[in-house]
């Protein structure tokens, strides 16, 4: 309905219209609560819409890669978990950066019968103390009260969900910050 109008009021498409519309739909996806496990292939896609409403509020602020390996697409992920690694990335990593292009690469893999899904940037390192930090936060059992809530809920789910020997890495060097999800293959 609010899309209707905002068409209407543009006379066509338009930049708000398009954010509104993937918003409605990441909500729309986040609210079932039926389905906590996903295809990777839909959770890409969930990935997809979110990156599209930041990068129509950030148009020069950097690009996406995608390396995606096309086996990886049929195995089961806990859903939501890119988004906010993503948001992350943006929030910490890309809107920090002066004097070059900013670039966020989502690669997924399978190795060691592990499911990997990486979300790599070129942003700012994380500093050494902040970095240690996050590892330690990572590594507890507890619900950590930061600023860092996304990573540690991707974290704790996947350890609830497929247990203690998977969950969230982060490394970060001066070229770029990496975090990889870490899941059994399902």
């Amino acid at each position: 309905l609010v899309n209707g109008f905002i068409l209407e009021e543009c006379h066509g498409d338009s930049k708000a219209a398009t954010m509104l519309s993937n918003i409605s739909d990441i909500l729309y996806i986040a609210l079932n609560t039926k389905e906590y496990i996903v295809s990777v292939e839909t959770e890409l896609e969930y990935a997809k819409k979110y990156l599209a409403v930041e990068l129509i509020k950030y148009p020069d602020k950097f690009k996406v890669e995608y390396n995606i390996d096309p086996e990886t697409l049929d195995c089961k992920t806990v859903k939501f978990v890119l988004q906010p690694i993503i948001e992350n990335a943006i929030e910490h990593g890309m809107k920090y950066l002066s004097g070059k292009d900013g670039l966020i690469r989502i690669s997924t893999a399978i190795m060691n019968n592990m499911l990997i899904l990486s979300v790599c940037d070129n942003g700012p390192k994380i500093p050494d103390e902040k970095l240690a930090e996050l590892e330690r936060n990572l590594a507890s059992d507890e619900i950590q009260e930061t600023k860092h809530i996304g990573l540690s809920n991707v974290n704790q789910r996947i350890k609830l969900i497929f247990g203690e020997e998977y969950g969230v890495s982060v490394y970060s060097d001066e070229d770029k910050t990496t975090v990889d999800i870490i899941m059994p293959i399902k």
